[in-house]
Order: C-alpha cells, then sequence, then structure tokens
C-alpha cells in the first residue's frame, strides 16, 4: 500500500463531510423537483384556461341575466369596493371552471343566488 501524508483519521473524516454534502445536495434536488412539479401543473393550468377563456367569454355573452349571475358567482368569492379601490377575490378552480363550460343546463334551471 501507498504512503499518504494525510492520516486515515482525517480522511475518514473529510469522506464522512463529502457524505453528508451529498446528502443535503440530494435532499434539496427533491425539493426543488417537486417546486418544478408544481410549476409543471400550473404552467398546464394556465394554457388549459388560455384555451377554456375565449369559449367561456363567448359563452357568457350569449347567456341570459341568471345564467350571467351565476357564471359570476362560480367565479368572484368577494368584491369589495370603497372610495379609492376595488379589490376582487376570485374563487377559480379550474375543474369547476371546465365543467360549467361543459355542463347541459338550460336557462329556466339555473337559480340566480
Amino acid at each position: 500500500m501507498g504512503k499518504s501524508p494525510f492520516s486515515p483519521e482525517y480522511l475518514n473524516e473529510l469522506v464522512g463531510v463529502k457524505k453528508d454534502e451529498i446528502a443535503s445536495l440530494k435532499s434539496e434536488i427533491e425539493q426543488l423537483e417537486i417546486k418544478l412539479n408544481s410549476k409543471k401543473v400550473e404552467i398546464n393550468d394556465a394554457e388549459e384556461l388560455q384555451k377554456i377563456i375565449p369559449v367561456w367569454r363567448e359563452t357568457y355573452k350569449n347567456a341570459s341575466t341568471d345564467k350571467k349571475k351565476v357564471m359570476l358567482g362560480s367565479l368572484l368569492e368577494t368584491v369589495m369596493i370603497s372610495k379609492d379601490s376595488i379589490e376582487v377575490n376570485f374563487r377559480i378552480i379550474l375543474g369547476d371552471f371546465k365543467r360549467g363550460l361543459t355542463s347541459e343546463t338550460r336557462d329556466s334551471d339555473i337559480s340566480p343566488y
């Protein structure tokens, strides 16, 4: 076996430090992959929403007043109007939004409240 200027204890310590660094980096990679997957889902939802909005807009435009109220109720959580501002809180859930487009509801079946 060859000679080394480093003691076995020192080399073991360095190996331990590197193992800890590797474990830390693996954990960081896992967390970043989770974030990446979440962002991919958000992007897919946004792309799908971009395809749906023009159709939804046309449906809204041609709907009766009662149906428009229901459609807005599915989109809006609250609308706060003050002297200086307007605050709109949305409650859009993509699945509900899509279902609203495909449901075969007649205007007379829709309650505005």
